[in-house]
């Protein structure tokens, strides 16, 4: 269930040395577990992006668990805890 979400993906100067922030298109009012930006809140900050280890799957894939957790919050209305 639910609509799909589009993202999109900013690598910012200097990637990889600074995470890529990603973009939800078209989310609810007051979806919580955004960056005043807009970004998504993917990592809790950004010293927990790692260069040398993390790479743009690796950000994907916590879009993927983003969106999950989004799905599950328009359900309930609760943000799950990350697991």
């Amino acid at each position: 269930g639910g609509e799909p979400v589009g993202l999109d993906i900013v690598l910012p100067h200097g990637y990889p040395n600074l995470a890529p922030r990603i973009y939800a298109v078209d989310l609810a009012p007051n979806t919580p577990k955004l960056w005043p930006d807009g970004s998504l809140a993917l990592f809790g900050t950004s010293v927990a992006w790692n260069a040398k280890t993390h790479d743009v799957v690796y950000v994907l894939n916590a879009a993927r668990r983003w969106l999950r957790q989004y799905g599950k919050w328009r359900q309930t209305g609760e943000w799950p805890e990350d697991n």
